[in-house]
């Protein structure tokens, strides 16, 4: 009896320490974050892939399968990458070459978090609902192609400038090395994203 009670007390702060940290803000990102995931993940795969989807979706299946073959130009490599290790491990159709940039969609909504000391709470909250229902975003988050991860790095690229003008360090040094190296990856819009 005395076991069970002191097991049931020691989970009591654990609980609390995971509800202290749901305030009202962040519970209006996660349902931000679910408008984006459902507005990104619906009938995924009813339209058949266009032709720039079908040739970054066939390079990745050949890279799958281990043949060589050339991805057309203005292909992802970061796409065509992430596309070979998830036909890998999944079976590749329309939803599977379109979710890899779906779920890049939902990350650049819910990286607006990291903008909150530039636009405010109410700010940075309002600017995620407007990113998560952009028709321009969504139909780029519903495309095999890699504009959505370019997005997606120049939104991580905005968030660590900002982050490192609050406070220079190491830690910002790595985050603007690593999505600056991401966003050269992937795609050509990239180019336009940095000027």
């Amino acid at each position: 009896m005395t076991a069970s009670v002191t097991a049931s007390s020691s989970h009591a702060p654990a609980l609390e320490r995971a509800l202290s940290w749901l305030t009202l803000e962040r519970l209006g990102y996660v349902a931000i974050g679910l408008l984006a995931l459902v507005l990104r993940l619906a009938s995924l795969g009813v339209a058949p892939l266009g032709p720039a989807e079908a040739s970054q979706a066939m390079a990745a299946l050949d890279l799958a399968a281990n043949r060589s073959a050339l991805p057309a130009a203005g292909a992802s490599p970061l796409l065509l990458h992430l596309h070979g290790l998830l036909f890998l491990l999944a079976q590749a159709n329309e939803s599977s070459a379109r979710l890899i940039p779906a779920l890049a969609g939902v990350a650049l909504v819910l990286l607006a978090y990291g903008l909150r000391a530039e636009l405010g709470r109410l700010g940075a909250l309002g600017a995620a609902l407007l990113l998560a229902i952009s028709t321009t975003l969504v139909f780029w988050s519903r495309q095999a192609t890699g504009e959505s991860l370019a997005l997606l790095a120049g939104m991580a690229l905005v968030v660590g400038l900002a982050g490192w003008r609050r406070s220079p360090g190491r830690g910002w040094a790595i985050w603007l090395a690593a999505t600056l190296a991401l966003l050269l990856l992937s795609a050509p819009i990239a180019y336009s994203i940095l000027l």
